[in-house]
């Protein structure tokens, strides 16, 4: 349990630094492409999964999860301008299934009977 707790908490600081950039309006490819960079903190698809197994994610917020994994993997590639705005349109709703996982995963901590 101590360990959800630690990784939670890791979790939370991650997505803060990239909640800092994906709501700005007109980002330079600076900015641009630091929010992609932040993004590569995401978690791995077995963890999407299991996730959805035990009813921390909706089996649609596990879709929309496992689309965020697949952008996570295209990261590399932001040398692409397209891919990189593509994918940079995409983040702010990235940065909520993101906060919103991390919700659950706080409330499971708190409550590890529930697990």
């Amino acid at each position: 349990m101590e360990r959800l707790t630690q990784g939670t908490a890791v979790a939370i600081r991650a997505l803060a630094t990239l909640e800092e950039l994906v709501h700005l309006a007109n980002p330079t490819a600076v900015e641009r492409d630091a929010a992609i960079q932040r993004f590569e903190y995401t978690s791995p698809r077995a963890t999407i999964r299991a996730c959805r197994d035990i009813g921390l994610l909706s089996d649609e917020q596990a879709v929309a999860a496992l689309q965020m994994a697949d952008d996570r993997n295209l990261t590399s590639h932001t040398y692409n301008e397209v891919l990189a705005t593509n994918l940079w349109n995409r983040l702010a709703a990235h940065g909520d299934l993101l906060s919103a996982w991390l919700v659950g995963l706080r409330a499971r901590a708190a409550n590890p009977t529930a697990l």
